[in-house]
């Protein structure tokens, strides 16, 4: 399948959507109503969608931060996947894993199959974080200072061993970011507004100071997707809760005046 789709991209995020791609991280493609989904599966799983008639982008879709404004990285990625691949086996083939999948849970003793998860998110902090992103709703969130410690982790380990964050390392450190921002998104979902804004602003704190080759843009994409959550908590705070709103604005006043002086030095 041919598709026109190049000049909708940015040329960083056409050459990373590619790369998700020769990585073998487009999973789970079929066709739904009348669009074409799957998963993009990475250190976080994001859900895509597309729409082409006659060989052309009609519509595109994911639920990852960047692509609130933006075609993303996971879009091109399908795209890329789809340009090589045919959308009626890989339907094919997705329906005959999921059926397979589902008859083998089926044949599995309802207790073993409970001890099994319960030893799986306890043993795998990446299953874990997903299951509790994943089922945020019953949750009790983390508190500030676990959030602040986890930031601080995925600097350190998306680092090398001299601390600095390469080129190559930058995408695991957009990937660590993004799993939290997903996470400080569905607390602004269950009105945490406050630890939602805490989360953010304590991810943009950090940026000045990550010690990173930002060629490819990560610190701009990370901080983007804080400064939307931001803008959606104030959005949906301003005339309800004005302690929260005056905390916000001025946080929002000191990170101008900071960057208006530090111009002028």
């Amino acid at each position: 399948m041919k598709i026109e789709f190049d000049e909708r991209f940015e040329e960083r995020i056409l050459n990373r959507g590619y790369e998700y791609y020769k990585n073998e991280a487009v999973q789970d493609v079929h066709e739904k109503d009348d669009a074409i989904v799957a998963k993009i599966v990475g250190s976080e799983t994001y859900k895509v969608y597309v729409q082409i008639e006659d060989d052309e982008l009609i519509e595109a879709g994911c639920n990852c931060p960047y692509a609130a404004n933006h075609y993303c990285k996971h879009i091109a990625a399908l795209l890329y996947y789809l340009e090589e691949n045919n959308i009626d086996s890989c339907s094919k083939k997705y329906k005959n894993k999921r059926v397979e999948l589902l008859n083998t849970i089926k044949k599995i003793d309802k207790k073993e199959l409970e001890n099994f998860l319960v030893d799986l998110l306890k043993d795998d902090e990446n299953v874990y974080d997903k299951f509790r992103t994943k089922f945020g709703d019953i949750f009790t969130p983390l508190s500030l200072t676990e959030y602040r410690s986890r930031i601080k982790k995925a600097i350190r380990t998306s680092a090398g061993r001299d601390g600095f964050i390469d080129y190559k390392e930058s995408r695991d450190y957009t990937r660590e970011m993004y799993k939290i921002t997903d996470e400080a998104n569905r607390l602004v979902d269950n009105e945490y507004y406050d630890l939602a804004f805490d989360v953010a602003s304590s991810i943009l704190d950090t940026i000045p100071n990550t010690n990173i080759d930002d060629s490819n843009g990560s610190t701009g994409e990370v901080a983007y997707s804080c400064i939307k959550i931001i803008e959606n908590i104030l959005d949906k705070v301003l005339h309800d809760n004005e302690k929260l709103s005056m905390k916000i604005l001025q946080y929002i006043l000191h990170e101008l005046q900071t960057e208006y002086l530090s111009n002028m030095v």
